[in-house]
């Protein structure tokens, strides 16, 4: 083999190991599920950032609660429906957004702008301050 032949073999060989790569980084992510049949009540006083207008607090299945710029408490399966970044509530522009690639949802979970094509899942969040606890449920 001469240095021709022997320098491109090696191209068609480094050409090889790059495409390959590229298709396997192209694979789409697949998103985590939200959890269903959910019915849970939990303390007010477990999650001390609620308190607070924007605070949130992530239950132990993984469901994000927030209190709402409205004063309601807004509760979503965090995960974004674009490729699984963990969605983060704000208070101006009111919603959750997505750290990975900007997609931004309303505080009902509705897709507002941004790559991800579908809402986040939300549950309906039933406070009872004489209790001082908050009930999250399956929509």
């Amino acid at each position: 083999m001469d240095r021709k032949e022997f320098l491109t073999s090696i191209g068609f060989g480094a050409a090889a190991v790059l495409v390959s790569s590229c298709i396997g980084g192209c694979k789409k992510t697949s998103i985590t599920p939200a959890p269903s049949g959910v019915n849970l009540t939990i303390k007010l006083s477990d999650y001390p950032d609620l308190a607070n207008v924007g605070g949130m607090g992530t239950l132990p299945n993984g469901i994000l609660v927030a209190l709402a710029v409205s004063g309601s408490y807004i509760a979503v399966w965090p995960h974004c429906t674009h490729e699984n970044g963990i969605v983060a509530y704000h208070k101006i522009p009111e919603g959750f957004t997505c750290p990975l690639h900007g997609a931004r949802f309303s505080d009902t979970g509705a897709n507002v702008s941004g790559p991800a094509g579908s809402p986040l899942t939300q549950y309906t969040v039933t406070p009872n301050t004489a209790a001082g606890t908050l009930t999250i449920t399956s929509i």
